[in-house]
């Protein structure tokens, strides 16, 4: 279980927690941006031995009250199957796709930054194979 390092996004993952019935069972988000984060998704790279790999995503999350600048927030667990392990995946990298962001005093209207995952998928491929 990896999680990719993201110099482009607005929020990345600090922390991962992991376990048998849920891959990503919990994760801390930081916003590295100097605005409010009002919301953000998780994805998820399954690399397998062949060279394939299976992009998962999970549900857009809400931060109502919003995750000030340099702050961080639990992430809840995004249901990712530990079935993929069975089917001989040999790693699972863990990224931020999606991040609504807001000017700290509300005026500047929401701006969602997103991950190119073609870009993504070639950086977990290559984290695997530096492992």
């Amino acid at each position: 279980m990896l999680f990719l390092r993201q110099t482009d996004s607005p929020a990345v993952l600090v922390q991962t927690t992991h376990s048998l019935t849920d891959l990503l069972q919990s994760a801390k988000l930081k916003n590295v941006s100097g605005d409010l984060v009002t919301g953000y998704r998780i994805g998820w790279v399954v690399v397998y031995s062949t060279g394939k790999e299976k992009t998962g995503l999970g549900l857009p999350v809400d931060v109502p009250s919003g995750i000030r600048a340099g702050a961080t927030a639990d992430v809840p667990a995004q249901g990712v199957s530990a079935d993929s392990v069975k089917d001989g995946a040999i790693a699972v990298v863990f990224f931020v796709t999606d991040v609504r962001v807001t000017g700290n005093n509300g005026s500047v209207a929401s701006k969602v930054w997103k991950a190119e995952l073609p870009k993504i998928e070639e950086q977990a491929l290559a984290m695997t194979k530096s492992q």
